[in-house]
């Protein structure tokens, strides 16, 4: 029986709700700072007509989501300096460059420029412009040295861990990183053997493979060097020994080969073994591009990254999202910042 107009719906919707963007773009920076690790991982989206992408950071205290045109490092970077996207050109910066794989001579080149800071991306664009940085290839390269210059340069850098499914966008310089076990068994698990030899070799891969997975959990629990040296020539006798099935023999190589972040919690037990967290998180938003599609503004983009970020955190920090709502939207201040709930709680723990 409510007479209300769709324009006055998408005003509700849209309008008037900077304290919920503000409050969303604290989560990030405060779990930097609290957490031992973040999962990662990103989704198709759409917007404004056109192919997108949603990237998930969090972990068990908060969720983000933030929906941009790009998938590329370069947009990770952008999203992990959160709120403010700061470059930084210094020492650091320099070193990463090479890790890119840019040319000697851009290296050359930037080597030369004096160290400096640059807020917004406004800023760093017109300095590129000076330094006659005009290739695309040698622009983004630039830019996520840059960035690598900010976050080398910060404490929390230095300790945090990432969780991902191996996308290459989520390789990141000079960052503990860690790949996902469930991740790395679909390279044997896809595979397809044609005689009962090849069947019995994938089959005893994929038992060794997760008698592995327990033994690190174990280890998590309580971790020895003993019992870490037994886990490493155990890795590297699974990838290493030929099994008379060149597939296996090659998914089991490509294993091997990005073998230091399969182990990496063998140095750093606090690490999650799989990145479900994030595809739990993110499946959420995969269900509600289905049902109502992309968005067509800019600030209907970022009310729905908003919404979606606190309606997560607060469902892992057990408290009800509709109460959360009522609170914010009455002036109530009952419940804390969640920002300062994520600090509670990881205390607590």
């Amino acid at each position: 029986g409510v007479d209300i107009s769709a324009g006055q719906l998408s005003n509700i919707l849209l309008k008037g709700h900077e304290n919920f963007h503000a409050e969303k773009d604290e989560l990030l920076p405060t779990a930097r700072q609290i957490s031992g690790y973040l999962h990662c991982d990103d989704t198709s989206a759409r917007h404004q007509g056109k192919a997108a992408v949603c990237t998930h950071i969090g972990n068990e205290l908060f969720a983000t989501f933030s929906t941009t045109d790009s998938k590329s490092r370069l947009n990770f970077l952008r999203l992990l300096c959160q709120p403010e996207e700061q470059y930084r050109w210094c020492e650091e910066a320099s070193e990463s460059l090479g890790w890119l794989g840019a040319s000697g001579k851009l290296q050359a080149k930037m080597n030369k420029q004096a160290d400096g800071v640059w807020s917004g991306r406004e800023a760093w664009e017109e300095q590129l412009k000076r330094w006659g940085v005009t290739s695309k290839t040698h622009r983004r390269q630039v830019s996520e040295a840059a960035l690598f210059g900010k976050l080398l340069t910060e404490r929390w850098y230095d300790d945090l861990g990432l969780v991902s499914d191996d996308a290459p966008q989520f390789k990141l310089f000079g960052f503990v990183h860690g790949l996902c076990w469930v991740h790395g068994e679909r390279k044997i698990d896809r595979l397809i053997p044609l005689t009962a030899r090849h069947r019995k070799a994938k089959e005893k891969a994929q038992d060794t493979f997760w008698e592995l997975y327990k033994s690190l959990k174990a280890y998590r629990l309580e971790p020895t060097e003993a019992a870490r040296r037994t886990i490493e020539g155990q890795f590297d006798q699974l990838c290493q020994t030929k099994a008379g099935y060149p597939d296996l023999n090659e998914a089991l190589g490509l294993l091997h080969a990005k073998r230091d972040a399969f182990l990496a919690v063998l140095e750093y037990p606090h690490l999650p073994l799989h990145n479900n967290l994030s595809e739990n998180d993110i499946r959420e938003y995969a269900r509600l591009r289905k049902i109502s599609g992309g968005t067509r503004t800019d600030t209907g983009r970022r009310c729905r990254d908003t919404f979606i970020s606190l309606k997560k955190t607060c469902r892992k920090l057990g408290i009800s999202f509709q109460a959360y709502l009522r609170d914010r939207l009455r002036g109530l201040g009952e419940i804390p910042l969640l920002a300062n709930l994520m600090r509670t709680t990881a205390d607590r723990s």
